[in-house]
């Protein structure tokens, strides 16, 4: 089996040959059980949210030209695809944030001194569970400052439910709205790339760095998100549940999604 994606630098999924990504793009070709995954030098970040989209479905041996790391798990690829989409956008906006984005696991220097409302989320299993099993899971757990974040048909992220007396992002964003319409840029795509790379992981994963609370205040942080992602339901009823927390004095006062 033979097939090929062509994304622009749009993130516009196109038909066509070549055995090059377009200027800005990606071109991932399959052979079989293989995946190869050529991202051009000048990549964007609608590029690569978009192959990171199409990953979700892919559960082969990938390749990443470029990359040291060979063979590569769908996680390992989306994540290091993830990095590069942050590093995009916290390279023109570096008074706003900078962070680095794991897989979770209990080797990480910092978990040690993780929060217990990040602890109690990382904790949950959701494997094997259908949405509305690992929802009440969520709910009976209490997990606190709990970000609720849900999908539609065509893949567009939506915030569920926010904590009360948020300190950031500076405008409170609604609900059951594209997060791309309720949020300004750069927050909403940086926040977006975290989300996707979670469903396309389908495991938990850890955030962590230095976030621009208000003019005055920077404030380091670390966040937890933990995909709901069961294999029987539909894509609209997959969720990221997320909570995070500043370090240091202003920990009980400070909010943030």
């Amino acid at each position: 089996m033979r097939a090929q994606i062509i994304i622009n630098k749009f993130g516009i999924i196109q038909e066509g040959e070549g055995k090059k990504p377009p200027q800005g793009g990606v071109l991932a070709r399959r052979t079989n059980r293989d995946l190869v995954v050529h991202l051009h030098n000048a990549v964007t970040v609608p590029a690569l949210l978009c192959l990171i989209q199409a990953l979700r479905a892919v559960d082969v041996q990938m390749t990443l030209v470029g990359s040291t790391a060979l063979p590569m798990t769908r996680a390992q690829i989306c994540l290091t695809l993830a990095r590069r989409a942050l590093s995009i956008v916290e390279g023109q906006h570096e008074d706003l944030f900078m962070s680095d984005l794991e897989i979770f696991n209990k080797e990480i220097s910092t978990i040690d001194i993780l929060p217990k409302n990040l602890t109690k989320l990382v904790e949950l299993n959701f494997s094997q569970m259908d949405a509305p099993s690992a929802l009440m899971k969520a709910s009976t757990a209490k997990v606190g400052n709990l970000v609720s974040v849900g999908q539609t048909r065509s893949m567009r992220l939506y915030f569920l439910a926010l904590p009360e007396n948020l300190s950031w992002p500076p405008d409170v964003p609604d609900i059951s709205k594209p997060i791309d319409e309720v949020l300004s840029e750069p927050i909403s795509t940086w926040l977006s790339i975290a989300y996707e790379a979670a469903l396309s992981i389908q495991s938990p994963i850890y955030q962590h760095g230095i976030l621009k609370i208000n003019p005055e205040l920077r404030l380091p942080f670390q966040r937890v998100l933990n995909p709901i992602t069961p294999l029987t339901n539909r894509l609209a009823h997959f969720r990221i549940l997320t909570t995070a927390s500043v370090i240091g004095d202003h920990a009980d006062d400070v909010i943030i999604i």
